[in-house]
């Protein structure tokens, strides 16, 4: 091939004097039907080839008389998840024997909440601050009724004291 020529290390003055590469091999000017004739060797079994294993795909669809919601009415996946969650609440909540429970359940949190005085600390007073390696204070060593504890400066909210 006239084309393989220059990649196979000539230089460009080599190049320069070679006919293969400015001229066509010899035979291609002649007629087609004086060409040589080369019988081409295949070979069938090659390492690189893969072996190309047969599978079968089966695709089935079950009509259920029962069938809650079909999901080919949804856009995403998330509206079927959501609707699903709705109806199984609703199948939930309809049920006489889960009334009671239910409301137990949601007045559970907000006794739990109100009990626990949620979202509020103990008053602290800072004993220490703990200055870091540039100087500023990040921890502080603070007491409350219940001891003493280390807390992150941006944790606390300083009071303004008369005393």
């Amino acid at each position: 091939n006239p084309a393989d020529i220059p990649s196979r290390s000539l230089t460009p003055g080599e190049l320069l004097n070679n006919t293969l590469w400015w001229n066509e091999p010899p035979w291609l000017q002649e007629l087609d039907n004086t060409w040589p004739l080369q019988q081409a060797d295949i070979i069938f079994n090659l390492p690189e080839m893969k072996l190309v294993k047969p599978t079968s795909a089966l695709v089935c669809e079950i009509n259920h008389p029962y069938s809650l919601l079909d999901p080919s009415n949804f856009s995403t996946l998330r509206r079927l998840k959501a609707t699903t969650a709705y109806c199984y609440r609703f199948i939930n909540n309809s049920s006489s024997d889960n009334k009671q429970v239910d409301l137990d359940r949601r007045q559970q949190p907000t006794t739990r909440a109100a009990s626990r005085n949620k979202g509020w600390k103990p008053t602290a007073i800072i004993m220490d601050l703990h200055p870091g390696a540039d100087g500023k204070s990040r921890v502080a060593t603070v007491r409350t009724p219940t001891g003493v504890y280390k807390r992150a400066i941006n944790k606390l909210c300083p009071l303004p004291i008369d005393n």
